[in-house]
């Protein structure tokens, strides 16, 4: 079974990190157009977030701080990298992970 990072119902500050590889190889997002993180609610709802770089961009690396209130169904979530250049784009793939209600 696939070990999957568990949340609790709104949760705040939780950090979100994917890394976009073509042929093994990081993609040089300096130059991007567009950078998003692409979440997937329980309910089917999808959410496209800016998404901010880890370091420079030339690692890869994007991620998004989700706010107060973001996590905000309980149940199984995904969510997915995307980068656009002028004449090509990446996605990654997707990640799940769980949101757990509080007592």
């Amino acid at each position: 079974m696939e070990d999957i990072d568990k949340f609790q119902l709104g949760d705040a500050g939780v950090l979100f990190r994917v890394r976009l590889l073509e042929d093994g190889l990081p993609v040089d997002l300096q130059v991007c157009n567009d950078k998003h993180l692409i979440f997937k609610k329980p309910d089917g709802t999808t959410m496209v977030e800016e998404a901010d770089f880890y370091t420079d961009g030339a690692d890869g690396y994007i991620q998004y701080v989700a706010a107060s209130g973001y996590l905000d169904q309980t149940g199984m979530w995904k969510f997915q990298g995307y980068a656009a250049f002028s004449s090509s784009s990446f996605h990654t793939n997707y990640e799940n992970f769980l949101v757990l209600d509080n007592l």
